[in-house]
Parts: C-alpha cells; sequence; structure tokens
C-alpha cells in the first residue's frame, strides 16, 4: 500500500507528509498546489489505491 501511495503521489503531484498504515485504514497529511481542492486528492487517492489494492489482492475484495 505504500508503494502504491508513493506512485500515486508522484504521479499527481501530491506530497504525502505523514503516511500511517493500519490494517484497516490509512491516515496520512498531503498537500499539493492550491488547483487541486482536499476532496479530489482524496478522490485520487482512494480511488487509484483501491482499484490497485484489489488487483494484486482479489482476495481482500471478496471478504
Amino acid at each position: 500500500m505504500k508503494a502504491i501511495n508513493q506512485k500515486i503521489s508522484y504521479d499527481y503531484d501530491i506530497d504525502i507528509s505523514v503516511l500511517e498504515i493500519s490494517e484497516d485504514h490509512i491516515h496520512m497529511v498531503v498537500g499539493s498546489e492550491p488547483k487541486i481542492s482536499p476532496s479530489k486528492i482524496m478522490e485520487i487517492v482512494k480511488g487509484i489505491s483501491a482499484r490497485e489494492l484489489f488487483r494484486l489482492n482479489p482476495d481482500v475484495k471478496r471478504q
């Protein structure tokens, strides 16, 4: 999950300054240019990371 979020950060020029990953959730502090709203940042991060996680671990989706 950390690698997935680092790739998203690089691809979308989003600065993830703090990333804590627990078993069932993630805490992060992010920053970006003012032209990108916080809700848009989270839409990008959540959407891409969920798709990638389910692609790599199909058993997680079934749970």
